[in-house]
């Protein structure tokens, strides 16, 4: 049974050091405190909070599709580019007996990782997803909301990094907006985006992974956030892309590493 929870927030100095993160550096990402549905008491910060919200919500579809019997057993996880550790302490919260590692490239988020979003069974490490090496593996791998940070040309050495830490049986859960415009390589992106999966980008991941991804759906990012989990994933395979466009706002990839 999955115990879902709130993250009640009423603390403006630490509402106004999360906004400050979210766009810290080159680069932007979701920040909160605490494990479980963020929730905010002061006006002001609502979009901070749904935002949150949302990518929250991405690692609880994968949680509730694959994992929800497994909560009292003992995994090792991994969030890769966790960012300010919310998903990461989330999961710790739901899987109390698993070993929870949260990677980040920055060090501002590693320390707020440690201040605010650690429980007995997370561990936080700085490094670059794309190249470090851990010296475990993982029955789980979330990768979420990070291939688009990642120049295209790097993409592989992302993907196959993480599939080389997966044990025999591990999977890796993989998410990433979707580009239905064919844009040049060198088309400039928002949000710190530099390598969105556009038409030609996409059908090559799919090509190089064919035998990798096991399954794959969609997000709707209009429904994320929704109590119902069934609200916002759309179970339609990649080949689908090009279809009901203005829903499916991020591609769901599931690999194995077999």
């Amino acid at each position: 049974m999955i115990r879902v929870k709130e993250s009640i927030i009423g603390d403006l100095n630490l509402l106004r050091e999360m906004n400050n993160l979210i766009y810290h550096g080159n680069d932007v990402r979701p920040v909160w405190a605490g494990a479980g549905i963020p929730v905010s008491l002061i006006r002001g910060f609502h979009g901070i909070c749904s935002w949150a919200h949302m990518h929250w919500s991405m690692y609880f579809g994968f949680v509730i599709e694959y994992m929800v019997k497994k909560t009292h057993d003992k995994l090792d996880i991994l969030d890769a580019a966790c960012g300010a550790g919310h998903g990461t302490v989330t999961l710790a919260d739901l899987f109390p007996n698993s070993h929870l590692v949260g990677l980040d490239l920055s060090k501002p988020c590693i320390e707020f990782c440690n201040k605010y979003n650690t429980l007995p069974n997370t561990e936080y490490v700085c490094g670059d997803a794309i190249t470090h090496k851990y010296n475990q593996k993982f029955d789980y791998i979330f990768c979420l909301e990070t291939l688009e940070h990642v120049l295209a040309i790097e993409h592989c050495d992302l993907v196959n990094n993480m599939l080389s830490h997966l044990k025999d049986d591990g999977l890796l859960f993989l998410t990433t907006p979707t580009n239905h415009i064919n844009a040049a390589d060198d088309t400039p992106e928002h949000g710190g985006h530099i390598g969105t999966l556009n038409v030609d980008r996409a059908f090559k991941f799919f090509e190089a992974y064919e035998d990798k991804i096991i399954a794959s759906s969609f997000y709707n990012n209009k429904q994320l956030g929704s109590p119902r989990v069934s609200d916002y994933i759309i179970k339609e395979s990649k080949e689908t892309f090009g279809t009901r466009t203005h829903l499916k706002s991020h591609f769901r990839f599931i690999m194995r590493n077999q």
